[in-house]
């Protein structure tokens, strides 16, 4: 199946085909091609991370104003280790590294922790941006929150479908 047919979501949709549309060939876009200006109602929606060598720590650069509501804090120059942990900090970073390993975009539907023991649906799309074209250095992330879906349970497992590079990776929690 088509990547793009598998996000479902019409502001992630619109977010996957501007990324589509600044790579070059099979160069990645850069920081420099992405401009906020182009955004309009899905700024909010956004974080740009960082990977910081030479770990390829993650570190969140631009937090977008959705995301500190839905969080209940701005993360904006905070580590993801410094902010997640256990099997949730675990499959963040797994889309991350999912992302830079194969330079291809990642499309995740879960279930966010938004307070004590409740859980709402979360669409997330990863992009992977790289200053040279190459090297994946920046993350683009968009992410939408499901409205009244709401769950009491932690999802338990992670699907991943098409990990082969420039394949795009789709991550569902069962």
């Amino acid at each position: 199946m088509e990547f793009v047919k598998r996000v479902d979501n019409k502001k992630l949709k619109w977010l996957y085909g501007y990324w589509t549309g600044k790579r070059k060939t099979d160069r990645l876009p850069g920081r420099a091609d992405i401009d906020p200006l182009e955004m309009g109602d899905l700024l909010p929606h956004l974080i740009l991370a960082e990977v910081v060598p030479p770990d390829r720590r993650i570190r969140f650069r631009l937090v977008g104003t959705e995301m500190v509501i839905n969080w209940g804090e701005d993360f904006t120059g905070r580590y993801i280790d410094d902010i997640m942990s256990g099997d949730y900090r675990a499959y963040i970073a797994g889309m991350f590294a999912d992302a830079i390993r194969t330079r291809a975009a990642v499309y995740s539907e879960s279930l966010f922790r938004w307070d004590q023991g409740r859980f709402r649906g979360a669409k997330r799309l990863y992009l992977p941006l790289a200053s040279d074209g190459i090297n994946v250095d920046m993350v683009l992330v968009g992410q939408v929150f499901e409205a009244g879906k709401t769950a009491a349970l932690l999802p338990t497992k992670v699907l991943d479908i098409g990990t082969d590079i420039h394949e795009e990776v789709v991550r569902v929690f069962e």
